[in-house]
């Protein structure tokens, strides 16, 4: 049932039953998900591999079903975009600035306390520079520099 509470506002009203019926599918596979996971890592050190192509085998069976059976209709409140437009609506600096803050974030973090010390500059590197791109990428967001770009672009 909780899924139908974040999943019924994505979905227009006129598809929401098709899109609830999966609840009756999804909740009995994730019991059974979470008694066989249970299952196959007390059969063998090594389960956790079975697991993931448990997931897989779920996640395709979702995927597989999203395209062939959720059609809404297509909407939208923007005309039609060139490539360019397109481009710059999914902000690619801002984007590129995130990706390059989480990344290294994630690096050091991922390193830190297991394959190096904290103190190391394998460490310290990918933290300082982590930091520095998501203060980059927070001032970006709030100065104008963005709409200048976008401006600038388009004409």
């Amino acid at each position: 049932m909780d899924l139908l509470l974040w999943e019924a506002p994505l979905v227009v009203c006129k598809l929401n039953l098709f899109s609830s019926s999966d609840i009756g599918i999804a909740d009995p596979e994730c019991r059974v998900g979470g008694l066989g996971s249970g299952g196959v890592t007390n059969a063998s050190p090594s389960g956790w591999r079975d697991i993931f192509w448990m997931q897989a085998a779920f996640h395709m069976a979702t995927f597989l079903g999203l395209v062939f059976f959720y059609h809404p209709p297509r909407r939208s409140d923007y005309g039609k975009l060139s490539f360019k437009d397109v481009i710059w609506a999914c902000d690619p600096i801002g984007s590129l600035l995130f990706i390059i803050a989480t990344t290294m974030l994630l690096l050091a973090l991922d390193w830190a306390g297991g394959a190096y010390e904290w103190s190391d500059a394998h460490v310290a590197a990918p933290l300082g520079v982590g930091f520095a791109f998501l203060i980059l990428f927070c001032g970006y967001g709030e100065s104008d520099l963005q709409l200048y770009l976008v401006s600038l672009w388009q004409n």
